[in-house]
């Protein structure tokens, strides 16, 4: 235990972390503050226009519809950088510090015929950095939007616009308590990262190249959403994109092979 402890603090303070993290929360504290900014302006019209109090697709307008794990702003370019570049730095942490520790010197090539506990406590910190550094910015962005957009629950009538169905996986927590959903989906997303990660620090203790250990992962999502295409669409889900649902936020099937 206290071999993992270690590991998981030396992979959470060290700059290959904490720079990508906070590059992380900046690009989702920009979004953050273009929806807010869009809800305020929606507040300060209805205030002057009776006829916007009316409109049937108000109650769409809130926290879980707006914030970047939300279906409003799918197409938005801050969306499509955002989860592109979080998806990339998950693999960072570990597999870029290992990399370059490596070539200063610093690992011992013993690494590769460490004691089973070694090796495990290394890909729990992998794992552990990996996932922190995709769900702090996810968890900042929720929070913030919270903070100025109504968190009105979610209505079934309007699932179209939701992209919800009671009928989905966890489609009825959604409507009942969408916070909780919103939470599971981050924590979805800690473990999708935290999996890619351990992904790119495998291939780097093979390749021993941190450019291919960080690229090789993204490659091989993308290699699997295109697949999708190939295969009766009851199996879109083998794509980790469509089961995360964020095949529409990084735009990737407008992108031909």
């Amino acid at each position: 235990m206290n071999i993992v402890r270690k590991e998981v603090h030396n992979s959470l303070h060290n700059i290959y972390f904490i720079i990508p993290c906070v590059l992380g929360i900046i690009l989702s504290l920009i979004y953050s503050f273009k929806v807010i900014d869009l809800y305020l302006e929606y507040r300060k019209h209805i205030s002057f226009d009776e006829i916007l109090t009316q409109n049937t697709l108000a109650p769409t307008f809130n926290a879980y519809m707006l914030w970047i794990g939300g279906p409003r702003l799918e197409n938005d370019k801050s969306t499509v950088i955002f989860f592109w570049y979080i998806i990339f730095a998950s693999v960072i942490p570990y597999t870029w510090s290992y990399c370059a520790e490596r070539k200063q010197g610093k690992v011992n090539k013993r690494i590769i015929h460490d004691k089973i506990p070694n090796k495990l406590s290394k890909y729990i910190a992998v794992f552990v950095s990996s996932g922190l550094l995709a769900a702090i910015p996810l968890l900042v962005n929720l929070i913030s939007v919270l903070l100025f957009v109504p968190a009105t629950k979610p209505d079934p009538v309007y699932n179209v616009y939701y992209r919800e169905f009671s009928s989905s996986f966890f489609g009825e927590l959604y409507y009942s308590v969408p916070l909780l959903y919103e939470l599971l989906y981050i924590f979805s997303f800690f473990v999708f990262c935290g999996l890619v990660g351990c992904v790119g620090y495998s291939i780097s203790l093979i390749i021993k190249n941190a450019v291919i250990g960080i690229s090789f992962p993204v490659i091989l999502i993308l290699a699997i959403h295109f697949l999708k295409n190939k295969v009766y669409f009851t199996y879109k889900h083998i794509s980790p994109l469509e089961y995360m649902n964020v095949a529409d936020n990084l735009n990737v099937d407008s992108y031909r092979l």
